[in-house]
Parts: C-alpha cells; structure tokens; sequence
C-alpha cells in the first residue's frame, strides 16, 4: 500500500484531540493564594523526588511574590511592545497553567493513570537524549485545558525565573491523553527544547555558526539571518528526528496540516494544506517556527546526513518525503509574506526557500560544536539503520496487533508507520499504542 500524509492528516483532524478544545479547568493563574493552597494540597501526591527541589521551590515563589510579579513584568513587555493583550493574557495563562498543573495535575485522581504513563515516556524520552547525565531530573509532565495551546516546554533556564527550579515542565493537552500517536511531538519538545537548554553555550555556537559561517550562508541564499530567528524550534525539529526518526517529519505536517481544519488556528493556506507564509510585525519576522511547508524541508535536510542511516534507506525516506512536501504545497509554488495588518507584502519562490531549509536541517544536524567536544549533535543522539529496523518490527506489531517490548519513540514511530504506510485505522492503532506504553 503507498504512502498515505492524507489517511494521517485526516486521522488527526478528526480525532478528538483536536475536535476537544477544552476539556479541563484552567488554574486561576493570577490568584497566588489560591495557587500556593493547590501546590500544598498536591504536593504529597508529586513524586517525591520532584517534592522538594520543584514544589518546595515553587511554593516559596508563589508566597513570596515573585511568581506573580515574574507573569506580571512579562505582560507589562509584552504589552509594551504592542501585542495583542487577549493574547499577552492568553500566554500568561498558558505559563502559569503549566508550572502549576505539574504539581497540581497529580493530584486529580482521574488524571493520575494517564499522568504516570506521560511522565515515564517522557523520562524515557529525557534518558535516551541524555538528559538525565548532569544528575538533574527529567523535566516534569502536564495536560493543558485547551487543545489551542498544543504540546510546548518551558525549559530548565525559563523556568528558573517562574518557579526558582531548575526542572522544566512539558505540557500537552490533556485532549491528547488518550491519543499518543500525537505523542511523537516529545522528540521535539523534551529532546530538543528540555535537553538541548540544558548544555551550556550549545544554542549560543548554533546561532553564531548560522550568522557567521559563509558557506551556510551561501546555500541559505541569504536566509541565514531568518534561521536564526528560528533557530530554537529548527533544532527541537532536527531533535525530533534523530528522536524518532523520518516518522517524526511525516507526523509532524500532517499534525501540522490537520491543525487549521480542525479549528484550532486560523492559518490562511490557499491551495496548500500547510502554511507557507511569513508574518511580520514591524518588518521582521514574527514566528518563532518556520513556516509549515519549510520545517519539512528542513527535515528533508536532517535525513539526507543521518550519519548512521544506510544510503539506501536515506535516500527512500528523502523520496518519500518530497512526495508528502509536493502533496502538502498543493500545486503551490510561492512563500507569501504579510504584514500585521494582514496584507500581502511579498512573495518567494518555493525551490529557493526549501533549499534554505534543506540546509538549515543539514547543518543543525552536522555542525561541529565545541560544547559537545567539537561533535555534532548527532553525537548525543541520532536515528539508525537499528532504530529504523525496530520501528519496523512494531509497525508490524501493531498492525498483528500483538504486544512489542521496546522504547517509547519506536513504539509511537512504528505505529505512526503503521497508520501512514499501511492505513491502519487510526483508532486500532491508537488503542494497541497506549497499551504498549510504559506507565
């Protein structure tokens, strides 16, 4: 059976993750009594060792001010800046939401079964990249209220300010719980935006090796400047690859296709059914992610150097990967530009910009680092001709429907696999994954 991105975007679209906006109570993040009697009350149901260097921490935040006055400074340059203040209000909700449902969500018997099964896949995750190496925890887990917020991190470094912890927190909607194919997403959030802030100078020698090298710059066409204003989500995307494999990039704009049909963003998509286009504010970009489109060629570019990847498979994937891009751009051949205003500014031809993405991805995932002992990234960890055969081998599992022992990532790699190559019903698919995760 061929390929299917369709059968995928589809599923997701349709699946309640995206059809549940809002399924939970929100915290009242801005009633800091009331949140320190939540924290306290939930603290014995945390797992101990996240007791007393995360709740303890936040606790003395939360009474002393600071957790307030952090959320509230935060508004006040945003707001400054001329956002929207729905939204700077939105982003401080999201915030203390997640900080304080990684305490409080423990708490709520009815989340409780599928909390332990999110935070053991997501330490797994944090092992595999090496996250747990400078003796610090694997970050925190929590479901979000609202499906608008989708999976995000708040980093070890951004959390220091908000919580006085050290541990980073990684939500996703709670509309997810029960939809782990959605799950791959973590290869991005947790080895990427959880494990990669915690090496020190790491994202510093990425940024200035996309400023100031001038042989990226030259196949960049230029663009180098706007991958670095990427930079941060490029690399959990590459992250996210050497995670879970090319099934990672197939998931990822499918989810990323299924988003706007479902009504979660107003993206405008044209003929494509991804976006593909630019928004200013002010003349400059104002995204932190690349447009939908660009991210996939930037996978193109990961999988195209995957050191331990055979030729022939990469090249299969790199094949099968343009044919999802050409689906996905829908006839398009143009990157739009818009102002704030929402007016059209400018237009790019596609073939140069996916190039520059091709690029970025190849040299996020080759680039010498001092950091890491003047390795690349794919020395911390990388998708191999193994890994390919073992998300095969529960690919196969899940469509027999028999039990596979294996890590997290290959288990949601194979059944995404399984879904995408060989149309297995979402819902079967679905099912037999959340039984084979740990929890």
């Amino acid at each position: 059976m061929p390929d299917s991105f369709s059968t995928l975007s589809d599923a997701f679209a349709q699946s309640p993750a995206l059809t549940s906006p809002t399924v939970l109570p929100s915290v009242p993040v801005f009633d800091t009594v009331a949140l320190a009697k939540m924290v306290h009350d939930a603290r014995g149901d945390l797992p101990e060792p996240y007791r007393v260097p995360y709740a303890d921490h936040l606790l003395t935040r939360l009474k002393s001010g600071k957790f307030a006055h952090v959320l509230q400074q935060e508004i006040t340059d945003k707001q400054s800046q001329g956002f929207d203040n729905e939204a700077v209000l939105l982003d401080a909700a999201k915030v203390g939401d997640t900080v304080i449902g990684a305490v409080t969500n423990w708490h709520k018997t009815s989340l409780r079964p599928a909390m332990a099964t999110f935070s053991a896949v997501g330490t797994a995750i944090s092992a595999s990249f090496g996250g747990n190496e400078e003796e610090r925890l694997p970050p925190l887990v929590t479901f979000a209220p609202t499906s608008f917020w989708g999976p995000h991190t708040i980093n070890p470094a951004k959390a220091v300010p908000i919580t006085g912890s050290k541990i980073g927190i990684v939500s996703m909607p709670w509309s997810y719980a029960d939809q782990p194919l959605l799950w791959i997403a973590l290869s991005h959030e947790i080895g990427g935006h959880d494990t990669l802030n915690r090496r020190p100078h790491l994202m510093h020698e990425l940024r200035e090796s996309f400023l100031h090298d001038a042989a990226f710059q030259k196949k960049t066409h230029g663009w180098n400047s706007a991958w670095c204003r990427f930079l941060e989500e490029a690399t959990a995307d590459v992250c996210g690859i050497l995670g879970a494999g090319p099934a990672f990039a197939v998931s990822l704009i499918a989810w990323l296709a299924a988003v706007p049909r479902a009504g979660v963003t107003a993206t405008p998509l044209g003929a494509a059914t991804v976006g593909m286009s630019f928004f200013l504010r002010g003349g400059l970009i104002n995204d932190d992610h690349p447009p939908d489109l660009l991210r996939l060629y930037s996978a193109i570019g990961v999988v195209e150097v995957l050191e331990h990847l055979s030729p022939a498979t990469r090249k299969s994937w790199i094949s099968r990967l343009e044919a999802v891009a050409l689906e996905a751009a829908g006839g398009s051949k143009i990157i739009d530009t818009y102002d704030e205003a929402g007016a059209l500014t400018r237009r790019y031809d596609l073939s140069t910009l996916a190039e520059a993405a091709r690029a970025a991805g190849h040299h996020i995932a080759t680039v010498k680092l001092a950091s890491l002992g003047h390795k690349s990234i794919q020395s911390i960890k990388t998708w191999t001709d193994e890994d390919e055969s073992q998300a095969e081998a529960v690919k196969a599992a899940c469509i027999a429907d028999q039990a596979c022992a294996t890590t997290p990532l290959h288990l949601i790699a194979g059944a995404t696999l399984a879904v995408f190559t060989q149309g297995i019903a979402y819902d079967v698919a679905s099912r037999w994954l959340l039984a084979e995760l740990p929890g």
